[in-house]
């Protein structure tokens, strides 16, 4: 359903919108010839549909309807084809307009019309009826058949094809396979009219600074005027990314006519050749054609598979399809701020998005771009596993699973649409917050199980974890800091917790969030104990104080110490006074001094513990340096 949906916005993503029919009084009699390929068939074309029935005679489709009580044919005509593959035809109720196609990759979705423009031919679903209705259509999804023939298949009743049926008369009908239910045949003959001039193709004039390139509903063009599949260019709306093999031109639109500049200055020419003098082109009919005494137009053709300008009756001998000018995006581009976050505008192609560059990215802002119809992982390693990439609501469709942490931009709130654990120790940076369901983000770390306190700081609020004792900070007052155990986690609120198991080494703690918003925006703050998101060096001995070894008291920190992200330190106005930690009514502990604790040769490891030496393996920050132990 992703890819029909992709492609029925490539299928009517043009500049402009559809034309009306000519009537089919000028353009009878007319020669329809064989057609045989899926590429051949186009928005606008007027077509015989025919089969041999089995008594291999051939018939054509006609909008003559035999109705017996409620069931519904359409009579079969005899025809002939000549040696050369053609039908000349006079009779308008022989002929068939494709009124909508989409482009589907092995198949065409088409509705099909009288020649006249009148009425859709319609099949009731679940019945073997077809019938001619006004306002109701049936959609048909056209694939090669056998010999050169086409298979119509009932989009809504995918069991069901159009087919020939004979007994005492001949019929089309809406047919569950062939052989089944009375089906002669349901490999049908397809006859193109032969007068290109007179059918009317499906665009419009563009406006003044349009970015277009040449496509039909399989193909786009090249800058060498080759036929290539759009999916490497194609967006999630229909409309196309500009890229390095793309033709692609600015339309400068003067009365009736318009020119197109390619980026390096040069005109397109009649020729289709780069120009220093602009040449002037014109929508005629609803095709591209050139503004010349006896036009050309522009075409796509199959069997060489290139795009030319041509005259209606070269195009009436040796075939095309009228090309549609199809919208081009923006050049894309990027910026990285300050703080992290990259933020792209523009139109990008999937290759381009999966090849960004995300040194130093720790948030990515897709909200103002149209995502590919197939965008693919990214290449590169975020400089954090805990970046987010905020997207359009309106392209959630085309997210891929590989992007593990996306929230959706809605223009009253954001969400969180995947679901997430964040990875300890590493950064997390929201440049905007979102809401999150019950559970579906979380956060997990190896607590220790040695009974002394760690610090812990969540930008979403939780349940306290079974086992754990949990405190915020209340007060300083005179000379003790005193924290009140709680019985929840509140969102950006530093605290300190203990694992109430005492068995040695850690233990996983996992916490998930409770419905609600999920922030890093506010400064999370209590008091004088102060949250981080974000890895902190202590650049200098500034009344900063990370948990001594054992879990039980801060001590001051030494320039170039560390401090891992989801924790909490101390910031005090004095770096010589000497307190105490006060949880509830017990648990009272010094606060060491600079003097006390030695903080010029301090060890920390990056949990913000101080250590008396690095007995464990890990990594350890002594005085200023960095230190691994195996």
């Amino acid at each position: 359903m992703k890819a029909l949906r992709l492609l029925l916005a490539f299928a009517v993503a043009l500049i402009c919108g559809g034309a009306a029919a000519q009537s089919l009084s000028d353009l009878l009699p007319s020669d329809f010839a064989r057609i045989t390929s899926l590429d051949d068939i186009a928005e606008g074309d007027y077509l015989l549909i025919g089969a041999v029935n089995s008594k291999s005679t051939f018939y054509l489709m006609g909008e003559r309807v035999r109705k017996k009580s409620s069931n519904l044919k359409l009579y079969g005509e005899n025809a002939e084809e000549t040696s050369d593959g053609k039908i000349n035809c006079t009779n308008d109720s022989l002929v068939w307009r494709v009124a909508q196609l989409t482009n589907n990759g092995d198949n065409v979705a088409v509705t099909l019309q009288t020649g006249r423009g009148d009425y859709y031919l319609y099949s009731e679903s679940g019945t073997n009826n077809l019938e001619l209705a006004a306002k109701k259509s049936t959609t048909w999804n056209v694939s090669t058949g056998d010999d050169g023939t086409f298979v119509f298949n009932n989009a809504d009743a995918t069991d069901y094809y159009l087919g020939i049926y004979t007994v005492n008369y001949v019929v089309f009908g809406n047919y569950k396979s062939n052989g089944n239910a009375g089906a002669d045949n349901v490999n049908l003959k397809l006859y193109k009219l032969k007068n290109f001039a007179a059918t009317t193709g499906s665009n419009a004039m563009p406006a003044e600074g349009d970015r277009v390139a040449f496509a039909t509903a399989a193909k786009v063009s090249t800058s060498a005027f080759e036929g290539t599949e759009p999916e490497p260019y194609l967006l999630s709306d229909g409309t196309l990314a500009p890229a390095d093999g793309l033709g692609s031109w600015t339309c400068h639109v003067s009365g009736s006519q318009f020119t197109l500049q390619a980026a390096d200055g040069t005109y397109l020419g009649h020729d289709l050749s780069a120009s220093a003098t602009a040449a002037a082109w014109q929508i005629l009919n609803g095709h591209i054609a050139t503004a010349e005494s006896t036009p050309r137009y522009l075409v796509y053709r199959s069997d060489a598979n290139t795009f030319l300008a041509a005259t209606a009756d070269d195009i009436n001998e040796a075939g095309g399809v009228s090309a549609i000018l199809r919208s081009v995006g923006d050049d894309p581009t990027e910026e990285l701020d300050s703080e992290g976050l990259k933020t792209l505008r523009g139109a990008w192609t999937a290759d381009a998005l999966a090849a960004l560059s995300l040194d130093d990215v720790l948030a990515l802002d897709l909200g103002e771009i149209i995502l590919p119809a197939a965008p693919l992982a990214f290449a590169n390693t975020p400089a954090t596993p805990n970046m987010p990439v905020y997207v359009a609501e309106s392209q959630q469709a085309y997210v891929p699973s590989a992007w593990g942490f996306v929230v959706l931009k809605g223009e009253s709130a954001n969400k969180l649409l995947t679901q997430v654990t964040l990875e300890d120790k590493a950064a997390l940076y929201l440049p905007e917050s979102f809401t999150a369901k019950a559970g579906q983000i979380a956060y997990e770390r190896d607590a220790y199980a040695d009974g002394g306190w760690e610090t812990l700081c969540l930008p979403f609020a939780c349940s306290k974890p079974s086992g754990f004792t949990v405190a915020q900070l209340q007060s300083v007052k005179d000379d003790e800091i005193i924290f009140e155990e709680e019985s929840s986690i509140a969102a950006n609120t530093p605290l300190i917790i203990l694992n109430e198991s005492e068995s040695g080494g850690t233990s996983t703690l996992t916490l998930s969030c409770q419905s609600g918003t999920v922030s890093t925006a506010t400064p999370p703050t209590s008091g004088d104990l102060r949250g981080t998101y974000q890895p902190i060096t202590i650049s200098t001995e500034s009344g900063i104080y990370f948990l001594d070894e054992d879990g039980q008291t801060f001590v001051l920190t030494a320039a170039g110490s560390h401090l891992a992200p989801f924790r909490a330190y101390l910031q005090l106005s004095s770096t010589t006074k000497t307190l105490r930690l006060r949880c509830g009514t017990t648990g009272i502990h010094s606060i060491a001094s600079d003097a006390d604790a030695a903080a010029d040769a301090s060890c920390f490891s990056l949990d913000g513990r101080r250590a008396a030496k690095p007995a464990d393996k890990g990594v350890y920050i002594v005085g200023s340096k960095k230190y691994i132990k195996f």
